[in-house]
């Protein structure tokens, strides 16, 4: 088995109890993303957020976000993220910091393919449901 088989499948780190909302919110981006649910996703993102790439490029607001991951997905054709929380840490009552492994998964073998990252996500709870103000991603 691969290195990389092997650190998809290795449990995540101990941590403290994580509210749902933030996993409901990581299953919520794949879905939308895989599904190409343009609309769904920007819902997840609060309207000010900001997602800076690999390459130090800002991309400010839900609506570019968007666009940014609609280029991503058109560069990944065939292909379907997964998103698995690694560990979090709260700012305040509200606020989270994520750190979450991103993998290209080929949909229909759904093995690892391409560049697999870890991304920040800074999360703010609303009662029962999270949006994203700010990450860093490809």
């Amino acid at each position: 088995m691969s290195a990389l088989v092997q650190a998809v499948a290795a449990p995540p780190v101990a941590q403290n109890p994580v509210p749902d909302a933030i996993h409901q919110l990581l299953n919520q981006l794949a879905d939308a993303i895989n599904q190409q649910h343009w609309l769904s996703l920007a819902g997840l993102f609060e309207p000010d957020a900001l997602l800076v790439n690999l390459l130090g490029q800002r991309v400010a607001g839900d609506r570019a976000i968007v666009q940014y991951q609609q280029g991503l997905a058109e560069f990944y054709p065939q292909r379907q993220v997964h998103y698995r929380l690694l560990s979090s840490q709260p700012l305040s009552p509200v606020l989270y910091l994520l750190n979450v492994q991103q993998l290209w998964l080929r949909a229909e073998r759904k093995q690892p393919e391409g560049v697999s990252s870890c991304p920040l996500f800074v999360v703010r709870l609303h009662g029962d449901h999270a949006r994203i103000v700010g990450c860093n991603s490809l």
